[in-house]
């Protein structure tokens, strides 16, 4: 019993020591982070003054050059059909051939007719030669081999007609057609639409802004997309649209710089002014709430350290290159950009040198929308 005492009175001393032990440990790094203050590792950008061209953007949609909905004009059984829409059409290449079976046997009668009436004539004029027979009815018999011959090509014409040729070369549309199947007259068979290197954008645009003359540039680019392609005004509506009170506009584009199908919708970037200079900050400076937009300033301090300012702004035109502030920065200032998100007033920053060409990149995929 007195040696379990002793253990017992052995293990009490032992955790003391431990408890005292942890205690001044803790006491003395408590110096150390009351010295600790928070920062963030940030970049950031001198703001300067830039040249920008003040503009107004506008739904469009695209239009193919070339495009058709095909029909067919007589009515009859298809027996031919070559409309793979994966494959592109020639000019010319029969498409859907529908049955002229009797139209064929129609044409081998008419030509028939007209040998007819030619070897008719043919003995007529030599009887009037000879004096043999009337003038009448020499012009009766080259009446008829007139209308033997026209009748041949009206039968020709409605055979022609049941043979559907491409009208340009083209990608075929989908359809849900069959050989055997029947069709009535003037039927929707398929959509074709032209290849070609370039496309039309057709745009409206309010009478409040300039007119757009014929060779100028607009803009042209995807939703939800900043970066576009340019494309050529080549035309106008000569009246205004309506109560819209619009002008129409026709542009064409090249879809080597922007690849894009008939009957997309587009955003259609107008200049509206002449060029003007003005500071120009990346997207990704700028943040918000519910009282308005900020920037974070960057203050130097003594020791070379940093400390940032919550600073309210008034934004102007989205640029590509990014946003107009028209109020509330002057040029030379620096400010944050990548990693403004999660500052506050007052916290000491680190910042981190980058290119400007990285920051508009990161810009252009992010910030304020």
């Amino acid at each position: 019993m007195k040696h379990f005492s002793w253990v017992f009175t052995l293990i009490f001393i032992m955790l003391s020591l431990t408890g005292i032990f942890y205690l001044k440990q803790s006491v003395s790094a408590q110096p150390a982070q009351d010295d600790y203050e928070p920062a963030a590792t940030i970049q950031a950008t001198h703001v300067k003054v830039s040249d920008f061209q003040p503009s107004h953007t506008v739904l469009g949609e695209s239009i193919a050059i070339n495009q058709v909905m095909l029909k067919n004009e007589r009515a009859g059984k298809i027996v031919y059909l070559n409309l793979d829409p994966s494959n592109v059409v020639k000019q010319g290449q029969t498409l859907v051939r529908i049955d002229d079976s009797e139209e064929q046997a129609q044409l081998k009668s008419a030509k028939a007719t007209a040998i007819l009436k030619q070897q008719t004539l043919s003995r007529i004029q030599l009887l009037y030669k000879d004096k043999r027979i009337s003038q009448e009815k020499l012009d009766i018999a080259s009446a008829e081999l007139a209308i033997a011959h026209a009748d041949v090509g009206i039968i020709e014409s409605n055979i022609s007609k049941k043979s559907i040729k491409a009208p340009f070369d083209a990608y075929v549309g989908l359809h849900n057609l069959a050989i055997g199947q029947t069709l009535s007259e003037n039927a929707d068979i398929t959509q074709l639409i032209g290849v070609n290197d370039n496309i039309w954008v057709d745009f409206n645009v309010p009478q409040i802004y300039p007119m757009l003359d014929n060779n100028s540039t607009v803009n042209v680019s995807l939703p939800q997309q900043l970066k576009g392609a340019t494309a050529t005004v080549i035309s106008s509506a000569p009246t205004l649209r309506g109560q819209s009170r619009q002008v129409h506009y026709r542009a064409q584009l090249s879809l080597d710089k922007l690849t894009i199908k008939p009957q997309f919708l587009v955003n259609v970037t107008l200049p509206v002014a002449q060029n003007k200079s003005a500071i120009i900050v990346p997207n990704l400076a700028i943040t918000r709430d519910q009282l308005g937009e900020y920037v974070f300033v960057v203050n130097e301090e003594p020791n070379d350290s940093f400390r940032v300012t919550r600073r309210q702004v008034q934004l102007g035109d989205r640029l590509t290159q990014g946003v107009v502030i028209d109020s509330g920065l002057e040029q030379g200032e620096r400010i944050a950009t990548i990693g403004a998100f999660k500052l506050r007033e007052g916290l000491k920053v680190f910042i981190e040198p980058t290119p400007m060409d990285d920051i508009i990149a990161l810009s252009e995929n992010g910030g304020i929308r």
